[in-house]
């Protein structure tokens, strides 16, 4: 394995002294697991009981823990945090060899703790680990071989150093009529975290309800409910960005969650302690995604943005060691995601953009100087984006890149890069049978050339809804049975082929008697050109969800649409210029007087308790 750097050995402790915890060893339970594979490794001669939530290991066993939620990052809690000196913290009882491994990104290893641990009733034992200081960037993990039989109960890495920030973290969910989600959520946040009496005075929760279900509910107590009207996620994070601002809640941090909150308590512990240690002031956390229907596999840890969003680390099987490390690396990131993101408050300068959902998260980030940092096993499990995809989606997608390519990326708006952006957008849909997506872009570009007034009109989206149900109606998905085998390419397309494909507009120059009938395509590999060549029309399959629509070859659509689309980039090209004056306006929607003016702040916590806050004319 490498090299022993040196051996810190403490002896075995009834009582453990007062310290803070930077972050537990995680283990799975029930309810929130993912995987074995992300928590630990086991060889044959060990055991994992789900119900005593401690690992048992016979002679010869061996439990590793360098997996994606159980390794310690030297290189950021080294780069962006002010610790120095860190413990490993254990309760076990048996007896084993314990080993901690330094895994640094160019795959070496060095031993950095070895130690033979003995002890016949559970004991706690802590072990100092060499400075970070003195360490190259990498994981440190901590590997138990069983001598004669061993339990493993708990562990911790830990520190005696006095935190640096006093962070007391408001965490806020906006909620629409997911009570099935919210209200499991709620529960195990305040169970786990705001009734648990090391965090009473560092955690508060508020769940703005957009959707008006929640006032019946039974909501336990240390839980604030906001009853807000309907402006989406970007009106609900701001709701409850307003009411944590407020001086006496005496809130530093914010986090913004998803209504399911689908992330372990230990996500938001650990970003509690590195927020509490961070060096600078103005560090935010980002939450990586993973997976729900392939919880190892990672979306995004972090994400930039140029024209559109682009994930980090996209696609990472976490399951593998070789990841993790690259998963380690440190890459800058522009944008946290609303499924995990935490900043801190004084930092603040900008309110989230109105676009109702979608992209007011990538607003955010840009419009204010967070430093944002990642880290491993802070994550939340989504839905796949594929799976979400519609009309809607690339509607409220392509007209949030126009304003953010115009606010953060490139003031002077060349029409050009908006225009061949948007092409490409469209004539991907377009070509593909789905004429309603296609549509909606047309839409969306047009809408985004708007005065800033725009945002401020429809800023509860209702009108726009309605525009839109019929195009969304005509690719809604209904439960269906699987419909067996789904179409398969080839790895490469000729260029004759392809030339031929693209010169018939993908089949729209072809004459539909001579294509064959039908083909089914799996919905995650849309938009699959290729697939529906040549073909009358194509079942689109959702296999996580077992729901499906129809789409059919039509020239009036496609022909109908690209007149729509020139129409639409005739537009772009003569209201470019005005746009490009109109930058101070749409900084304005991002405003706390824009959204203070938006909100009746009426906020209630429990029967019969309320509070109103003005709005102020600063």
């Amino acid at each position: 394995m490498g090299t022993v750097l040196a051996v810190y050995v403490h002896t075995l402790r009834s009582e453990i002294e007062i310290i803070d915890v930077l972050q537990n060893i995680l283990l799975p339970d029930m309810e929130m697991s993912r995987g074995e594979l992300l928590y630990f490794r086991l060889n044959e001669h060990t055991q994992y009981r789900y119900a005593e939530k401690q690992i048992t290991l016979g002679p010869g066993g061996k439990a590793d823990f360098n997996t994606y939620f159980n390794q310690f990052s030297v290189t950021r809690w080294k780069k962006f945090t002010d610790i120095s000196a860190i413990e490993l913290q254990l309760e076990f009882q048996g007896k084993g060899l314990l080993t901690l491994v330094l895994s640094q990104h160019d795959g070496s290893e060095q031993i950095l703790l070895q130690q033979q641990v003995v002890s016949k009733s559970m004991s706690s034992l802590q072990l100092a680990i060499p400075p970070l200081a003195s360490l190259p960037n990498g994981l440190i993990s901590l590997h138990l071989h069983s001598l004669e039989g061993l339990t493993f109960k708990s562990g911790a890495f830990v520190t005696a150093q006095k935190p640096v920030n006093p962070v007391c973290l408001g965490i806020v969910i906006t909620a629409f009529r997911r009570d099935e989600y919210v209200l499991p959520a709620i529960d195990r946040l305040t169970q786990d975290l705001i009734n648990a009496p090391e965090y009473a005075d560092r955690l508060k929760l508020t769940v703005v309800d957009n959707g008006g279900t929640l006032g019946d509910k039974p909501i336990p107590p240390g839980c604030l409910v906001i009853q807000n009207r309907n402006l989406g996620g970007s009106g609900g994070f701001a709701r409850g960005l307003l009411h944590y601002e407020k001086e006496e809640n005496g809130i530093t941090h914010c986090l913004f969650m998803d209504d399911d909150a689908s992330c372990d308590s230990e996500a938001i512990k650990r970003t509690i302690a590195f927020l509490s240690y961070s060096s600078n002031s103005n560090t935010a956390i980002a939450g990586a995604m993973m997976l729900e229907d392939n919880p190892t596999v990672q979306h995004e840890s972090g994400a930039i943005f140029d024209q559109h969003c682009i994930p980090l680390k996209h696609g990472l099987n976490l399951k593998f060691t070789r990841n993790l490390l690259k998963n380690d690396v440190i890459e800058p990131v522009m944008y946290g995601a609303w499924w995990f993101f935490a900043f801190p408050l004084k930092h603040v300068d900008y309110y989230p953009y109105p676009f109702f959902v979608r992209g007011d998260d990538v607003a955010f980030s840009c419009a204010n100087p967070f430093e944002i940092v990642t880290l491993n096993g802070i994550s939340s499990l989504q839905e796949s984006f594929a799976a979400k995809e519609s009309p809607m989606t690339v509607y409220l997608d392509t007209r949030q890149n126009v304003i953010q390519y115009r606010l953060f990326q490139n003031p002077k708006f060349p029409a050009l890069k908006i225009l061949a952006k948007f092409w490409r957008t469209f004539l991907k849909f377009n070509c593909s049978y789905h004429y309603a997506t296609a549509q909606a872009a047309c839409i969306a570009i047009n809408d985004a050339m708007e005065p800033a007034t725009f945002w401020q009109e429809n800023i509860d989206m209702v009108d726009k809804r309605q525009q839109l149900a019929p195009l969304v109606g005509s690719e809604r998905a209904t439960p269906m049975a699987d419909p067996g085998t789904m179409a398969v390419l080839p790895r490469k397309e000729s260029r004759l082929i392809k030339l031929f494909r693209w010169s018939t507009l993908n089949g729209h120059l072809i004459p539909a008697f001579v294509m064959k009938k039908s083909t089914v395509v799996d919905k995650a590999s849309a938009p699959f050109l290729r697939r529906i060549f040549f073909k009358q029309e194509v079942l689109i399959y959702d296999t996580v969800n077992k729901a499906g629509f129809t789409l059919k070859h039509s020239k009036i659509k496609f022909f109908g649409n690209l007149l729509k689309a020139l129409n639409v980039s005739l537009h772009v090209i003569t209201s470019t210029r005005k746009h490009r004056n109109m930058r101070g306006e749409l900084y304005d929607n991002m405003s706390r007087q824009f959204w203070m003016e938006q909100f009746v702040l009426d906020e209630t916590e429990g029967p019969g308790v309320s509070e109103t806050i003005a709005v102020s004319e600063d």
